[in-house]
């Protein structure tokens, strides 16, 4: 990757090139702005400085999608009310991510694709007496 003659080592009058950047030829593809820095460096290498290229543009993702016909509207509007959960318990099971896994059990997804999770919506008691929908 070193480009030209600027000495990477500086000691007194002695110069040399002796620091060298290695790149896959994949990544050397990417490398720009490739300079030896004049930033002072605590030492007698010189910094090496270089930029890697990423590709331009936003990124999108393919989301998974529910299938609201299959949806137990009943059942998801009990689980979104969080009734028999105090607020500490709401809390931790909204945290935990698992009203979003009940949500997508009683929603199904769409086409021929199975879902990863289809156990049965249930309850189970709590610390305080409470329920723990999941």
């Amino acid at each position: 990757m070193n480009k030209g003659s600027e000495p990477t080592f500086v000691r007194g009058e002695q110069t040399s090139i002796i620091d060298l950047t290695f790149a896959s030829d994949d990544l050397s593809t990417y490398v720009r702005k490739w300079k030896v820095s004049d930033q002072y460096t605590h030492s007698d290498h010189r910094a090496i400085m270089y930029e890697i290229a990423t590709a331009s543009g936003p990124k999108t993702y393919n989301m998974r999608k529910w299938n609201a016909k299959s949806l137990d509207r009943e059942a998801f509007e009990v689980m979104m009310e969080g009734e028999g959960l105090n607020a500490a318990t709401y809390r931790a099971v909204a945290a935990s991510g698992l009203l979003l896994r009940g949500a997508k059990n009683l929603a199904g997804l769409p086409g021929k694709l199975a879902p990863r999770d289809r156990s049965p919506l249930s309850a189970s008691p709590v610390e305080g007496g409470s329920l723990l929908v999941g």
